[in-house]
């Protein structure tokens, strides 16, 4: 059986690769991406089985990302965000 892909969304590489090494661990095909462009442009190509979606981002908010990603498909999107003190 083949692994289910992951997108996982986050400007930050090392909050990112610490995501995907857990899930590559778990069994998953992940890939990071660091900007709603590129991870739109992985999901429409890889058609993942999810995205973990940080909404803190500095082009286009997790908002603006998931907006643009409900035109085209129904993937289930988990929220990702960090607390800053």
């Amino acid at each position: 059986m083949p692994k289910q892909k992951i997108v996982i969304l986050d400007d930050d590489a090392n909050t990112c690769d610490l995501i995907r090494l857990q899930l590559e661990s778990a069994g998953y095909d992940s890939v990071c991406t660091f900007s709603g462009k590129e991870a739109i442009s992985e999901i429409k190509e890889r058609e993942p089985a999810m995205l973990l979606l940080d909404l803190t981002l500095p082009e286009m908010d997790g908002y603006e990302v998931l907006r643009e990603v409900r035109r085209f498909t129904t993937i289930p999107v988990i929220m990702v965000t960090g607390a800053h003190r």
